[in-house]
Parts: C-alpha cells; sequence; structure tokens
C-alpha cells in the first residue's frame, strides 16, 4: 500500500482517469497523462531491462524473451516459489483452472494477494 500510496502522491494521476494511463513526461514528479490506458507495456518491460543490464543489448536470446507478459510470467513463478499455492496464482492472474466443486467458493482476498506480493 504505501508503494501505491507514494505514486499517488507523486505522479497525481487524473481523477476518475486510468490508474496505469502513461504520463506525457520522463521527470519524476506531478505529470499530466496520456487520456486512454497504457498500452506499451512489451516496450516499457525491453526499456527497462535493458536498463537494469545494458551488456544484454547485443545478445537476442534474452531480449526476445522479454514481452509484455514478461511480469505476470514472472510473478507467477516468485509466487510459485515462495508459497507454492496454484490457487493463489490463479487468482493474482485471474487464470482459470479446473476446479472441484468446493473450490468455487474460495477465492484469494486482495488484502491476502497484496501480503503475498509484499512478502516476495
Amino acid at each position: 500500500m504505501d508503494l501505491l500510496r507514494d505514486y499517488l502522491l507523486r505522479f497525481r494521476p487524473p481523477s476518475r482517469g486510468y490508474l496505469l494511463s502513461a504520463p506525457r513526461s520522463r521527470a519524476l514528479g506531478p505529470a499530466t497523462f496520456n487520456a486512454g490506458a497504457y498500452t506499451c507495456l512489451g516496450s516499457a518491460y525491453r526499456a527497462a531491462f535493458l536498463r537494469a543490464f545494458p551488456d544484454a543489448t547485443g545478445r537476442t536470446t534474452d531480449i526476445s524473451r522479454v514481452s509484455s507478459h514478461s511480469g505476470r510470467k514472472s510473478l507467477s513463478q516468485w509466487l510459485w516459489d515462495a508459497y507454492s499455492s496454484q490457487r493463489l496464482i490463479a487468482d493474482v492472474g485471474h487464470w482459470r483452472c479446473r476446479k472441484d466443486a468446493v473450490q468455487i467458493y474460495f477465492h484469494t482476498s486482495r488484502a491476502t494477494i497484496l501480503r503475498c506480493i509484499a512478502g516476495l
């Protein structure tokens, strides 16, 4: 929750707008935002990867594996390593999975999901 609060206070996304819309500036601090939802996640992940690992520029095998689903795939692996809970992973990723009848009565609460992610 601290991370979300800090984001809201620092960047001040528009009220009633998309929370994950793209700022129009790279500067930190309050910014104007694009009107629509952010749609360039693949480019953003690749740019972040290259910034974190600048020596990977010439190695196409590394960068070719980075895509808009990298965050989702990585998070599911980290959750599995930490909690070994297929149910938690399905609820976090909004994936359908085959369920026994009793499983339709359970879901992972947002508070539990946030606590598990914060514990990674």
